[in-house]
């Protein structure tokens, strides 16, 4: 039990280290120069060529920050694809990479292959030169974070890295989002919310939210096992600004995605932890502005105030109608807004004429988009590779490994979102999601002290 945990604590440590190092380095690199920008970076790449543990933990911290318009301005798409790509070289190199193969590897290819193949054959490939950049920007992480990362302490430090970055950036989200709301004080509530919502610092705020609750699923199932101490302390603290961070991100999805995790959480343990984790809900709500309860409230209100719930459930529809005429293959990958008029139906009372059913590539459910879009083919594979991870995350947590339950409080917490956007169809949010999965250890793959204790 000493030894182990000494390896946890040693985990902690360095994740925080490193974590600290990057999170205060990153601002500085915005405000160089064009060259020493450059120079910065081929230094980076070195860096992960050389040490890939290091990279491991660069590319966790910036799949946070590039939801950010911060950091949006300093870690493009083309840029994580890079990063993910340098990291799997180094981890290469040094012999720590996973040798790709098995049906999830097969599946994998396969879902690119066919998502690449429906912009040809659809619409005739007519905007398919733009579209197949969007594909591998996704497909990016799909195939290289299964091979690159294991579950080894490198990529267990980079998870917890990923989950304290978050932590930072949700203060910067609670600090602006106060501020909106100070500055639209003499508004309703449900309004100054909205008006919060899209004057918050991230490029969505359904995304960042998202990272926000994967985020807390990391380090709700790292705090039980962290030893009492200063690391316990910074976990917990971590935990209180993630958990105001998803408040203040007024993203209803993300809301119910952080219930479901700490839903899950609570009932993984005694009906005293159940009861504690209520009470510090229950606490949590009681400070939190009333801005927060009235954008909670729009999602069952029958008030007009917020229109984007009926139009939401509209996209829906227009989802199952696109379904019920192309079951098969879909009606092609990327192709959802320009047949969207045809299909579309007011059932409310807003004018439609409002609706930029050019911007709606999506139908604001991942479920309803993967089965419009891609039809029973694809449907078939994705729930393949969804099959494949929840039976590892499943596996690791019935063996006591903590990665196991981050990666089960995961699914559930973006399996909730996913309901009510499309989070895991952006890159860095995908591509987080798998690193926690491949990190969990399970009982063929526990070579290390650093593989948890049972809850």
């Amino acid at each position: 039990q000493d030894t182990l945990r000494a390896a946890l604590a040693q985990v902690t440590a360095k994740g925080l280290t490193q974590t600290a190092a990057f999170v205060l380095l990153a601002p500085a690199v915005v405000y160089l120069p064009a060259h020493l920008r450059l120079m910065v970076s081929i230094a980076a790449v070195v860096t992960i060529l050389t040490w890939p543990g290091t990279g491991l933990i660069l590319l966790a911290v910036a799949l946070p920050l590039s939801q950010t318009d911060f950091g949006a301005s300093m870690i493009s798409s083309k840029d994580q694809v890079i990063l993910l790509l340098t990291c799997l070289v180094g981890r290469a190199v040094t012999g720590h990479a996973r040798r790709p193969g098995g049906w999830a590897t097969a599946a994998a290819v396969s879902l690119v292959g066919y998502l690449l193949l429906s912009l040809q054959v659809v619409d005739g490939g007519a905007s398919a030169g733009a579209d197949w950049r969007t594909v591998l920007l996704l497909g990016a992480p799909l195939l290289c974070v299964p091979v690159l990362a294991d579950a080894d302490q490198a990529t267990r430090r980079a998870i917890l890295a990923f989950g304290l970055a978050a932590a930072c950036l949700a203060v910067v989200e609670i600090l602006k989002s106060h501020a909106s709301l100070t500055a639209s004080a003499g508004v309703a509530a449900a309004t100054s919310a909205i008006v919060a919502a899209d004057q918050s610092g991230a490029v969505n705020h359904n995304a960042e939210g998202a990272v926000f609750v994967m985020a807390l699923a990391v380090l709700l199932s790292r705090y039980p096992r962290s030893s009492p101490g200063p690391a316990r302390l910074v976990l917990a603290i971590a935990i209180a600004c993630l958990a105001l961070g998803i408040a203040f991100s007024f993203s209803r999805s993300s809301y119910f995605g952080a219930l479901a995790v700490i839903a899950v959480f609570g009932a993984r343990r005694s009906l005293r932890g159940l009861a504690s984790a209520a009470a510090v809900m229950g606490g949590l709500a009681a400070v939190l502005p009333a801005a927060v309860g009235a954008r909670l409230a729009t999602v069952w209100s029958s008030s007009n105030a917020d229109a984007s719930s009926t139009v939401r459930i509209d996209l829906w529809s227009s989802a199952l109608r696109m379904f019920e005429t192309h079951p098969v293959f879909g009606v092609g990958y990327l192709n959802f807004s320009s047949l969207l008029p045809a299909y579309y139906v007011n059932t409310g009372s807003y004018d439609s004429s409002l609706v930029q059913f050019s911007m709606l590539d999506f139908a604001h459910n991942t479920y309803l988009t993967v089965l419009a879009q891609t039809g029973l083919v694809g449907c078939g594979l994705v729930g393949f590779l969804v099959v494949a991870g929840w039976r590892k995350a499943r596996t690791a947590t019935r063996a006591g490994d903590w990665v196991g339950e981050a990666a089960l409080l995961s699914f559930a917490g973006l399996g909730v979102c996913s309901v009510f956007g499309e989070v895991l169809l952006v890159p860095a949010i995908l591509a987080a999601f798998l690193l926690i999965i491949m990190a969990a250890d399970t009982p063929r793959e526990m070579p290390s002290a650093d593989s948890g204790c049972h809850a």
